[in-house]
């Protein structure tokens, strides 16, 4: 174990090096710069030092790419890609995308003379202005090929910090295909990132989209800090002191894995998901629960008259939530991210309204609130496929479950969707690639909407009455105004906020 210890720090200090060499030769690589000619330039030498043949791919195009190839033993063809630009002359792009780029030269190094698939490197430019690049070199394999026909596509962007992540695994990647990623590259697969990918594979922003559109089994391998955000991102702050050795040696070990396996199974994409143990849920499974999730829709029918009173707690428990998560956010931005404290304000403010509220309702009428969440399931459903219904049905399920059940512990399902939204560093990274604003309002509605049968659960069964009742809601409005100062007295320990980045900068 030492020795492994040792020999995996002693690659990513290496991986650090290298990406220290192209930073220092080819200088500001902005595309069109020079330094991003010299940056192309410089792969090559590293390619032809390494016993690979590069070659250049212009085309007429004024965003060239240097690639290589060595022949297998089929004719299956995994490419890998990692962009040489940089997002703007005064960002050093070490993470963004210098580690990538010394990742895939390192890791070709010791790849045997015959692989089982032909194994191609690219190294495009002009990711950072639309993936240009990528887009000439996708058109070149489609029409002439690399030696074969390409079996699946992988891109390194943002590998140097965090916890590797396969992002992008779209319409393409059903259950067995992602069972052969989780057997030869194991790494984390969001149950967003996967849902998103799935329903908008456009929304893709690395160099793997082009193959995306195109029909190929394209993924992107990123790595992921504590918040889900690298907070240097296109910004002076990328510089090499960003980077992690071992998560670029754990990249380096990865990507020599997928280049020794065998080509991807050949059965039909589904909607499966990989669970956080790295067990794959099938497709069928998926869609399964979604569909009697949705089959609540059924339950709420027999509700009593007291329904009004829970409705009545959620319009204004939504009040108190956005105006104590607009006092803690207030002259900060509401386009930033969001802080731990202001949530943290907005949930007491929230259950003290709940808690306190003199009507408490019955478990029934919270059935038909469980309902509406059946019935906004079936809607993302039909827009956007089952994997992003998933945690809606759920929701739903387990709220329908509380009421009909001798025991709560039923409903303990409805955690998962409630925890997954309400985690602070989820807020952040949707809110951080655009996927829904950080607005208190629209963040309201969210997290009540997939917490409605917790709540339901906790009223009907925990709460109790009387004095006991008034003094918890004493308590979760003072501990509202307490994270309100705190979030006001101690930015420290607010997360960072977003800047006004420029992430698709025109060429």
């Amino acid at each position: 174990m030492w020795w492994a210890t040792v020999a995996l720090a002693s690659l990513g200090t290496s991986v650090v090096d290298l990406s220290a060499e192209m930073i220092e030769a080819a200088g500001p690589r902005a595309t069109g710069s020079e330094g991003a000619v010299e940056a192309q330039r410089w792969v090559a030498r590293e390619l032809d030092a390494r016993g690979w043949s590069p070659s250049v791919l212009a085309g007429g195009s004024a965003y060239p790419t240097v690639y290589a190839c060595r022949r297998g033993e089929r004719r299956a063809v995994v490419l890998f890609l990692a962009h040489t630009d940089a997002v703007h002359p005064e960002v050093p792009g070490a993470n963004d995308n210098a580690a990538a780029v010394a990742v895939l030269l390192k890791a070709i190094e010791k790849l045997p003379r015959r692989p089982t698939r032909t194994v191609c490197v690219a190294f495009p430019d002009a990711e950072e202005v639309g993936l240009l690049g990528s887009e000439v070199f996708a058109r070149f394999t489609e029409k002439l090929g690399l030696g074969g026909r390409i079996d699946q596509v992988m891109a390194l962007d943002l590998v140097g910090q965090g916890r590797l992540t396969h992002n992008g695994l779209g319409p393409a990647w059903g259950t067995a295909q992602l069972r052969w990623m989780m057997r030869h590259a194991p790494a984390e697969v969001p149950w967003v990132y996967r849902g998103v990918s799935w329903a908008w594979p456009h929304m893709e922003r690395s160099d793997h989209r082009p193959f995306t559109e195109r029909g190929v089994a394209s993924s992107h391998l990123m790595a992921r800090g504590p918040s889900g955000v690298y907070w240097a991102y296109h910004s002076r702050e990328d510089t090499l002191d960003q980077l992690e050795p071992a998560t670029l040696a754990q990249a380096v070990r990865l990507v020599r894995k997928v280049a020794k396996a065998p080509p991807l199974p050949k059965r039909g994409p589904d909607p499966a998901v990989v669970l956080p143990s790295g067990t794959v849920m099938p497709g069928r499974v998926v869609e399964g629960v979604t569909a009697v999730g949705l089959l609540a829709l059924l339950a709420p029918l027999g509700a009593d008259r007291s329904i009004s009173w829970p409705l009545l707690h959620v319009v204004v428990g939504a009040l108190a939530f956005g105006t104590a998560l607009g006092l803690a956010l207030a002259g900060r931005g509401l386009d930033q991210a969001l802080a731990e404290p202001a949530l943290l304000a907005a949930w007491c403010a929230w259950a003290a309204v709940w808690v306190g509220w003199p009507w408490p309702g019955s478990a029934r009428s919270g059935r038909v609130l469980c309902g509406a969440t059946a019935l906004v399931a079936a809607g993302v459903w039909w827009w956007m496929g089952p994997i992003l219904a998933l945690p809606l049905a759920i929701s739903a399920l387990a709220g329908v479950l509380v009421g009909r059940v001798p025991s709560g512990l039923l409903a303990l399902p409805a955690l998962w969707p409630a925890g997954y939204f309400v985690r602070p560093d989820a807020v952040r990274e949707l809110a951080f690639h655009g996927l829904l604003p950080a607005s208190p309002w629209v963040w309201t509605l969210v997290h009540l909407f997939l917490t409605l049968p917790l709540v339901a659960l906790v009223q009907g069964r925990a709460l109790g009455r009387g004095r006991r009742r008034q003094g918890l809601a004493a308590a979760l409005a003072a501990a509202s105004v307490a994270a309100i100062l705190w979030a006001w007295m101690s930015p420290e320990a607010a997360a960072p906020y977003l800047r006004p980045e420029v992430l698709w900068p025109q060429p």
